[in-house]
């Protein structure tokens, strides 16, 4: 591992522009190959600020889930997606993050609800299909957070059976959302992932977004700029160092309960003359005993 490794970097990061008070910011995702006249529809109405951020690096630094809100782990995977995959090597691969996540929390349930698969280049409007496991999205932008806490029981209530409900959803479980974050290359140098300490964010600079699907609404986090933030990454990621973070914990009791995350372009990246990122990353819901 190089030198680059150990290395602090200030970077830019997009945060949603603080002019949302009397407006609710939205990003409409039409259904795939819907002729869509972008002139007449607006499909959002964000605006971003881009900050420049030091972002420190995750090695030999002393960090938890429990504490911060994410870590990085040893895991190798077996069932890496690739181009042209056959279409079972998405479920091998929840599979294998279930096993995962059961193993690191001893957890009593759990259930990969979520597999998106990610590549640093454009994707159209009309390409894009939210419902397709296969599909390959572009990066993400603007820091954020997957779920707010406003509508995480809904949410959840949709995930188990009402078996599961009476069972879990009682004061005896304590329930996270946690997502993992692997690269599908060797190393990843390109838009690496930033993650935001959880005890350096203002939850007044937590700002609920919908994002309106077809046949879906679902609302999440932006964040706004805080110098008061402390921002990480993995330098030189290998496709078994998966980062493993939460979008929401039940536990409220001074640990951490959710992450705010985002890409952002690596200013060493020319150094590499890397390859453009791939990545995959799951989202899974886990019930532990208290």
């Amino acid at each position: 591992m190089g030198a680059t490794a150990m290395q602090e970097v200030e970077a830019s990061i997009d945060f949603i522009a603080d002019k949302f008070n009397d407006e609710k910011p939205f990003y409409f995702h039409p259904a795939s190959g819907a002729a869509i006249n972008t002139e007449e529809i607006q499909l959002s109405n964000i605006t971003w600020d881009a900050r420049p951020v030091k972002l420190h690096s995750m090695r030999n630094a002393s960090l938890s889930l429990e504490k911060n809100g994410f870590c990085y782990v040893e895991h190798k995977s077996h069932y890496l997606p690739y181009d042209g995959a056959p279409a079972e090597i998405t479920t091998k691969y929840q599979k294998e993050t279930e096993q995962m996540m059961q193993s690191y929390f001893n957890a009593e349930f759990v259930t990969c609800y979520d597999y998106r698969r990610r590549k640093n280049s454009p994707v159209t409007v009309e390409a894009y299909d939210p419902d397709d496991p296969q599909h390959v999205d572009q990066v993400a932008k603007g820091a954020h957070v997957d779920i707010t806490i406003g509508t995480i029981a809904d949410f959840v209530t949709r995930l188990l059976t009402p078996e599961q409900q009476n069972k879990y959803l009682t004061p005896d479980f304590r329930l996270r959302v946690v997502n993992t974050w692997r690269s599908c290359l060797p190393v990843c140098h390109d838009r690496p992932l930033a993650v935001c300490d959880y005890h350096s964010i203002d939850p007044h600079d937590l700002i609920p977004t919908d994002r309106v699907y077809p046949e879906w609404l679902q609302e999440i986090y932006h964040l706004r700029y805080n110098r008061r933030q402390k921002w990480y990454w993995l330098p030189e990621q290998r496709d078994h160092e998966p980062l493993v973070f939460l979008s929401y914990d039940s536990w409220a009791a001074g640990n951490a309960r959710y992450c705010a995350h985002v890409s952002f372009e690596n200013p060493l990246v020319d150094a590499f003359g890397a390859p453009p990122r791939e990545s995959v990353e799951t989202r899974t819901l886990v019930v532990t005993r208290k």
